[in-house]
């Protein structure tokens, strides 16, 4: 009775064995859906990003700065002084603007 049990379990084994397949997968699925799932190449890929951003608003210039005030105003006779206002705008140079981009 044993050796018949042996015998039957083997051959479910050899038929199962048969019948399955394993998966098969091209290498591009494979390393898309690593590239896709794996969260170390996730991080990679934020860093990445934040220097391309970085490249890209390097050669940005600040943008102008306009603002109103008193000038030479007094504070114990009110009319007196003037009114001032100032228009900024800082001019980066070139070449360190390009050097910042090639960083």
């Amino acid at each position: 009775m044993n050796l018949i049990l042996k015998i039957i379990f083997s051959f479910i084994l050899l038929v199962n064995s048969l019948i399955s397949t394993a998966q098969i997968l091209p290498l591009d699925t494979v390393l898309l859906r690593i590239q896709k799932n794996n969260l170390s190449l996730k991080t990679y890929n934020s860093k990445i990003n934040a220097l391309n951003a970085y490249a890209q608003g390097a050669k940005s210039w600040e943008s102008p700065l306009v603002g109103p005030g008193f000038w030479m105003t007094p504070y114990d006779k009110p009319g007196n002084g003037s009114l001032m206002i100032s228009i900024e705008q800082m001019i980066p140079n070139p070449k360190s603007l390009e050097a910042k981009k090639n960083i």
